[in-house]
């Protein structure tokens, strides 16, 4: 109990010295110290005020899915964060892209021979999201436009999960968005 008590007042003590420190280190900012202070305090805010949607969404993602998450269960028009929905745009655009061109070639030439397995098939037995960023690397398909399209929607998956916070885990348990 005694140990408790003398932490709390050293901690107090420490915190007062610490805070007149800062007081007088604050009067020593230029008027571009003070502006880039600003800037990044307003910054801190809008962060702040996104915290709480963020940790919605990412518990949107382990009960939904994170492909779902964003082409299925919303929108969040209620985030007021033009970062996030510049992001979540732009990965439901490269999702929507890849998508429609394994639809267009229905798997035919999009088949990985060393697994014998095809993009297709892989995307109806792990669903899309798991089929094309954790389940296989897909490095054998020679298709140039799916190889960019892959590329282009793991970049803006892993930007739209990195903003969030979020990990994307292979499924040995390696990240990916490092």
């Amino acid at each position: 109990m005694w140990n408790l008590i003398i932490g709390g007042i050293l901690g107090f003590g420490a915190s007062r010295l610490l805070d007149s420190d800062n007081k007088k280190k604050s009067a020593k900012y230029s008027a571009k110290d003070k502006e880039d202070i600003k800037y990044y305090q307003e910054y801190i805010k809008e962060l702040e005020k996104f915290r709480p949607y963020q940790e919605k969404v990412k518990d949107d993602i382990n009960n939904e899915g994170f492909d779902y998450s964003f082409r299925g269960y919303s929108t969040y028009d209620e985030l007021d964060s033009k970062r996030f929905h510049t992001l979540r745009k732009k990965y439901v655009a490269t999702a929507n892209a890849i998508e429609k061109y394994v639809n267009s070639k229905r798997g035919e030439k999009l088949i990985d021979e060393k697994y014998d397995i095809s993009v297709k098939d892989a995307i109806d037995k792990e669903g899309f999201d798991n089929a094309l960023l954790t389940y296989h690397d897909w490095k054998d398909i020679k298709d140039p436009n799916f190889k960019k399209l892959l590329t282009q929607y793991k970049r803006s998956a892993k930007a739209l999960a990195k903003h969030l916070n979020y990990k994307i885990v292979w499924k040995l348990n390696k990240q990916i968005n490092k």
